[in-house]
């Protein structure tokens, strides 16, 4: 029921009093509908209004990884992550988007700020696992993209 979240958030606060959390929370919901630039729209308005917010810049990082833009994501969450109210949830994303990236080693440190060295580890190879099997889908689909060799036509013979 997306669009109807969208809908209700839309009409939550007006632009003479926009609210930063409804906007950013119009951005989640973009961002799940697919709607990536207009959810950093969103995000962006709302950090027009509360610059600096840990848990709007981490929703526009995360946008721009939904967006395949990995080096914005990973900058935009940087400045999240060295936000003092940074959470468990805005470095997890971080780790995620250096994951994302290759960046196991420092995917791997970022989550140990909040986890086991165990889980850590776990969380990175589950990502690393994903990418791995995301490559293999892509030549998979590579392979059924290629046309097929058909068998040469033989022109009829007349007796």
């Amino acid at each position: 029921r997306l669009p109807e979240a969208a809908d209700i958030l839309a009409r939550s606060h007006t632009p003479e009093r926009p609210n930063w959390s409804i906007l950013s929370a119009q951005g989640s919901v973009a961002d799940q509908l697919g709607n990536h630039e207009q959810a950093q729209g969103f995000y962006n308005t709302a950090l027009k209004i509360n610059p600096g917010e840990p848990s709007i810049l981490s929703n526009l990082g995360l946008s721009y990884a939904m967006s395949k833009q990995l080096a914005l994501a990973e900058s935009t969450l940087a400045q999240a992550v060295n936000h003092p109210r940074a959470d468990m949830r805005v470095r997890q994303n971080m780790a995620m988007v250096l994951a994302l990236q290759g960046k196991f080693t420092e995917a791997e440190d970022m989550s140990r700020r909040d986890l086991s060295p165990m889980d850590a580890a776990a969380n990175v190879a589950s990502i690393r696992s994903m990418i791995a099997q995301s490559n293999t889908w892509r030549d998979i689909q590579k392979l059924d993209a290629k046309p097929k060799a058909s068998a040469p036509h033989k022109m009829p013979t007349r007796s």
